[in-house]
């Protein structure tokens, strides 16, 4: 077996088994309250269609393992498409919600530290 395919079959048993696990939660005061990925894909009904393709996930996560068992390229393929889609909506997700959540200086806070960051990794880099 390759080893592609046998990367394939462990990340999608990550994203099975990870999509039933919690994703979102709050701890503190003696309690916890948190939410899978399951439990947002039921929320569809309520919040449209884009929730619905949640479930995507974990079934794209197996079709792209049963893909690569018979044909390494094609599950490969569906790999690289479920795993992209989805690290792209988290991104977009998580900038949402920090967009909703945050203020102005926090986001030029961000900007001034990414100046930093490049300007110093350049200045370092240069010679004396």
């Amino acid at each position: 077996m390759k080893r592609s395919t046998v990367g394939i079959l462990i990340g999608a048993a990550l994203v099975v088994v990870g999509f039933f696990f919690g994703w979102l939660g709050f701890r503190g005061h003696g309690g916890s309250l948190s939410v899978s990925g399951w439990q947002i894909a039921n929320l569809a009904k309520r919040h449209g269609l884009h929730y619905l393709l949640i479930y995507l996930l974990p079934v794209g996560a197996v079709v792209s393992a049963l893909l690569a068992i018979k044909d390494p390229k094609k599950g490969g393929n569906v790999a690289m498409y479920v795993g992209g889609a989805f690290l792209l909506w988290s991104v977009v997700e998580v900038i949402r919600v920090l967009y909703t959540t945050t203020f102005f200086g926090l986001w030029l806070t961000v900007a001034g530290c990414a100046t930093l960051l490049i300007v110093g990794v350049k200045a370092a880099s240069e010679p004396s």
